[in-house]
């Protein structure tokens, strides 16, 4: 039986990215992303003509969870449906990401710069689209300032679940999104 080469070729994204982010993208050869995803080195060049394509084809897989949560929006129908998908598909984007983040900066800031732009432009259109939608079924509070309500989702979205202290509790991504929902959704202080 022949496998399926999509289904190869997202083996070796998965596992490079894994390894990438658990031991460094210098630290990680060839050989242990072919290991890692039950292939041979033979079979990882088969789908990626070079290191670097690999490199940035793993890295770009985060994308495609922000891509995903954008087209979550237009499926459902509020604003509360909306954002416990959002905080079940930010689960897939692994921990570690930013730093992962920040080496390919040094190594490969051509790949780098093309998935910040990338991902910028994602995680615009989100905001856009919840803030909107927010706007749309009356859920705002007045006199919010959208560009510091933007920022500060920036922030909550790359940089909150990586936070030491938050790691330090032991809380799991789906935790810690499902927090930050109900914190979006119904404010921190009883009235």
């Amino acid at each position: 039986m022949i496998e399926n080469p999509l289904t190869t070729r997202n083996r070796i994204q998965q596992a490079a990215l894994d390894l990438f982010l658990q031991q460094g993208i210098r630290k990680t050869s060839i050989d242990d992303i072919a290991a890692r995803a039950g292939l041979t080195r033979v079979t990882v060049y088969r789908h990626f003509g070079d290191r670097q394509e690999l490199v940035g084809a793993a890295f770009r897989q985060v994308n495609g969870v922000f891509d995903r949560i954008r087209e979550t929006l237009e499926e459902e129908e509020d604003l509360d449906g909306y954002l416990a998908r959002m905080a079940d598909e930010m689960t897939a984007v692994p921990l570690g990401f930013m730093s992962g983040m920040a080496e390919l900066e040094t190594i490969h800031p051509e790949i780098h710069a093309d998935l910040r732009t990338g991902r910028r432009r994602l995680l615009r259109a989100i905001f856009d689209q919840l803030y909107a939608r927010a706007e749309q079924e009356g859920r705002l509070r007045s006199g919010l300032d959208k560009d510091v309500v933007e920022a500060l989702f920036w922030e909550v979205v790359m940089t909150l679940p990586e936070s030491s202290k938050l790691s330090s509790l032991g809380l799991t991504p789906d935790q810690i999104y499902a927090t930050l929902s109900n914190l979006l959704l119904y404010g921190l202080l009883e009235r």
